[in-house]
Protein backbone atom coordinates (compact mmCIF):
# COMPACT_ATOMS: atom_id res chain seq x y z
CA UNK A 1 0.00 0.00 0.00
CA UNK A 2 1.48 3.29 -1.08
CA UNK A 3 0.74 6.27 1.09
CA UNK A 4 0.69 9.71 -0.52
CA UNK A 5 3.63 11.95 0.29
CA UNK A 6 2.81 14.54 2.93
CA UNK A 7 1.92 17.92 1.43
CA UNK A 8 3.34 21.11 2.74
CA UNK A 9 0.59 23.61 3.20
CA UNK A 10 0.83 26.94 1.40
CA UNK A 11 0.39 28.78 4.69
CA UNK A 12 3.34 26.96 6.27
CA UNK A 13 5.49 27.64 3.19
CA UNK A 14 4.65 31.38 3.29
CA UNK A 15 5.48 31.58 7.01
CA UNK A 16 8.83 29.90 6.39
CA UNK A 17 9.58 32.26 3.49
CA UNK A 18 8.67 35.31 5.60
CA UNK A 19 10.95 34.07 8.38
CA UNK A 20 13.86 33.59 5.96
CA UNK A 21 13.37 37.08 4.46
CA UNK A 22 13.25 38.61 7.96
CA UNK A 23 16.43 36.86 9.10
CA UNK A 24 18.27 37.83 5.91
CA UNK A 25 17.08 41.45 6.25
CA UNK A 26 18.28 41.69 9.84
CA UNK A 27 21.65 40.16 8.92
CA UNK A 28 22.16 42.64 6.08
CA UNK A 29 20.96 45.75 7.93
CA UNK A 30 22.65 45.10 11.28
CA UNK A 31 26.13 46.44 10.34
CA UNK A 32 24.64 49.58 8.80
CA UNK A 33 22.40 50.31 11.79
CA UNK A 34 25.15 49.53 14.33
CA UNK A 35 27.25 52.40 12.95
CA UNK A 36 24.56 54.80 14.15
CA UNK A 37 24.19 53.13 17.55
CA UNK A 38 27.70 52.15 18.66
CA UNK A 39 30.99 53.95 17.93
CA UNK A 40 32.84 50.65 18.37
CA UNK A 41 31.34 49.59 15.04
CA UNK A 42 32.06 52.96 13.50
CA UNK A 43 35.70 52.45 12.56
CA UNK A 44 36.77 50.43 9.54
CA UNK A 45 39.65 47.99 9.97
CA UNK A 46 43.04 48.97 8.58
CA UNK A 47 42.63 46.20 6.00
CA UNK A 48 40.13 48.50 4.24
CA UNK A 49 42.98 50.90 3.41
CA UNK A 50 44.18 51.00 -0.19
CA UNK A 51 47.24 48.96 -1.10
CA UNK A 52 50.45 50.80 -0.32
CA UNK A 53 53.19 51.28 -2.90
CA UNK A 54 56.46 49.39 -2.52
CA UNK A 55 58.68 50.93 0.15
CA UNK A 56 55.80 52.56 2.05
CA UNK A 57 54.96 51.28 5.52
CA UNK A 58 52.45 52.12 8.24
CA UNK A 59 54.30 53.96 11.01
CA UNK A 60 51.23 54.18 13.28
CA UNK A 61 47.61 53.05 13.31
CA UNK A 62 45.44 55.16 15.61
CA UNK A 63 41.78 55.52 16.42
CA UNK A 64 40.62 59.14 16.46
CA UNK A 65 37.26 60.52 17.58
CA UNK A 66 35.62 63.91 17.35
CA UNK A 67 32.17 65.43 17.33
CA UNK A 68 31.45 63.92 13.90
CA UNK A 69 32.27 60.35 14.90
CA UNK A 70 35.38 58.20 14.89
CA UNK A 71 37.90 57.24 12.22
CA UNK A 72 41.11 55.28 11.77
CA UNK A 73 44.25 57.23 10.93
CA UNK A 74 47.27 55.52 9.41
CA UNK A 75 50.50 57.52 9.43
CA UNK A 76 52.70 56.41 6.55
CA UNK A 77 56.46 56.29 6.25
CA UNK A 78 57.99 56.32 2.79
CA UNK A 79 61.42 56.52 1.24
CA UNK A 80 63.67 59.23 2.70
CA UNK A 81 63.96 61.15 -0.57
CA UNK A 82 60.16 61.64 -0.94
CA UNK A 83 58.35 64.67 0.41
CA UNK A 84 54.95 64.10 2.04
CA UNK A 85 53.26 65.56 -1.04
CA UNK A 86 55.14 63.20 -3.38
CA UNK A 87 54.32 60.22 -1.18
CA UNK A 88 50.63 61.20 -1.07
CA UNK A 89 50.57 61.45 -4.87
CA UNK A 90 51.77 57.83 -5.17
CA UNK A 91 48.69 56.64 -3.25
CA UNK A 92 46.35 57.62 -6.10
CA UNK A 93 43.70 59.06 -3.76
CA UNK A 94 43.25 62.59 -5.16
CA UNK A 95 40.22 63.26 -2.96
CA UNK A 96 38.01 61.42 -0.52
CA UNK A 97 36.63 58.22 -2.04
CA UNK A 98 33.71 56.26 -0.59
CA UNK A 99 32.76 52.70 -1.52
CA UNK A 100 30.67 49.85 -0.11
CA UNK A 101 32.72 47.26 1.76
CA UNK A 102 31.14 44.34 -0.11
CA UNK A 103 27.99 43.14 -1.80
CA UNK A 104 26.56 41.99 1.53
CA UNK A 105 28.08 44.64 3.81
CA UNK A 106 26.66 47.90 2.47
CA UNK A 107 28.56 50.14 4.90
CA UNK A 108 30.47 52.68 2.84
CA UNK A 109 34.13 53.21 3.78
CA UNK A 110 35.42 56.70 2.98
CA UNK A 111 39.18 57.02 2.47
CA UNK A 112 41.23 60.16 2.12
CA UNK A 113 44.77 61.48 2.48
CA UNK A 114 46.10 64.45 4.40
CA UNK A 115 49.62 65.83 4.27
CA UNK A 116 51.23 68.06 6.85
CA UNK A 117 54.49 66.95 8.38
CA UNK A 118 53.55 63.33 7.57
CA UNK A 119 51.21 61.55 5.19
CA UNK A 120 48.09 60.25 6.88
CA UNK A 121 45.41 58.04 5.36
CA UNK A 122 42.08 58.17 7.13
CA UNK A 123 39.31 55.58 7.00
CA UNK A 124 35.81 56.25 8.24
CA UNK A 125 32.36 54.93 7.64
CA UNK A 126 29.96 57.17 5.78
CA UNK A 127 27.34 57.95 8.42
CA UNK A 128 24.49 58.01 5.89
CA UNK A 129 22.44 54.88 5.39
CA UNK A 130 23.24 53.56 1.90
CA UNK A 131 21.23 50.49 1.15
Amino acid sequence: MNQPAPRVSLKRLLVLLALLVTVAGVALLRPVVMIEIDDGWAIPPSSDAPDLPAGVTIASDERQCGSGGCWRELTLHGPEHQTPEELAATLDIPEEVCRARSLLDRRRVCTGVTTHDHVRVYLQFDRHLNL
